[in-house]
């Protein structure tokens, strides 16, 4: 309870801190958003509105599990609503990634080389758009995660020694389902943001796919720079350090077991 308490005022802070750049952070999102749907392409409009969809289930998920975990710990829905904003932004960059997909296979369909390299560079602005929105993503979010990261194995760890230690059915049974809030909710995080880098890195494969040596050398130059870029996937970023993907997850699995192996043998 106490470091749930001690997260949420350290979380608090940091926000409260950063008020402006959250701002701004999700200023660039209305931009991008409103500028994608102006397109009035049905494909772009079809990305956009189904993971605008995706976020709004994972976010009634966090209100569900914060609602069944208030059974021991009233501070946690404070915690899985703001972990259901940070998804949110995870869920943007993936949709932009997939947009970047759907423009690049489209440019495949063009026989002029002028239009062609003139949807590139569209490409390009987009993309780096994309890159400057996961920048700030790490700006803002690389602390928090570094302490996600440190208080999930922490308390993971005394969850389970507690569950070894307590004795009646009703406290295993309290102990399992906030195990079960905990590692769901960091599952999705860990899971869409690495669903952030290989989309991303996608990119890089859809623009391979556009049949380059059709087009003049001006253009091969332009689409080279694209495909350079794109070869270095946007990360979530721990302290703008350490990526946060299923494999960092299941790094700190092991890293709670051994923990807990060893609590266990000190107090078991």
């Amino acid at each position: 309870m106490t470091m749930l308490m001690f997260n949420t005022f350290l979380r608090t802070v940091v926000m409260v801190t950063n008020r402006k750049k959250f701002c701004k952070l999700l200023e660039h999102i209305r931009q991008m958003y409103e500028e994608l749907m102006m397109e009035r392409d049905a494909e772009i409009c079809r990305i956009m509105e189904d993971h605008t969809a995706m976020v709004l289930k994972i976010s009634k998920i966090n209100l569900i599990m914060g609602m069944l975990t208030t059974v021991g710990f009233t501070v946690f829905p404070i915690i899985s609503e703001e972990r259901a904003m940070f998804i949110s932004y995870f869920m943007f960059a993936i949709a932009i990634s997939k947009v970047l997909q759907y423009k690049l296979s489209r440019t495949c369909t063009e026989v002029s080389s002028k239009i062609v390299e003139g949807k590139i560079v569209e490409c390009i602005k987009l993309h780096l758009r994309l890159i400057s929105f996961i920048e700030q993503i790490n700006e803002l979010c690389g602390f928090i995660a570094l302490m996600d990261f440190l208080l999930f194995v922490i308390v993971l760890c005394i969850m389970l020694l507690s569950f070894v230690l307590v004795k009646t059915v009703t406290q295993k049974c309290i102990i399992t389902v906030y195990i079960t809030m905990v590692f769901t909710q960091a599952f999705l995080l860990y899971y869409f943001s690495n669903e952030v880098f290989y989309e991303s890195l996608e990119i890089s494969t859809a623009a391979y796919d556009i049949n380059w040596f059709d087009y003049d050398v001006h253009t091969q130059e332009v689409l080279k720079l694209l495909l350079l870029r794109s070869q270095k996937p946007c990360a979530i970023l721990i302290v703008k350090s350490y990526p946060v993907n299923l494999r960092r997850l299941q790094v700190l699995i092991k890293i709670t077991y051994s923990v807990f192996t060893l609590l266990e043998k000190v107090y078991g």
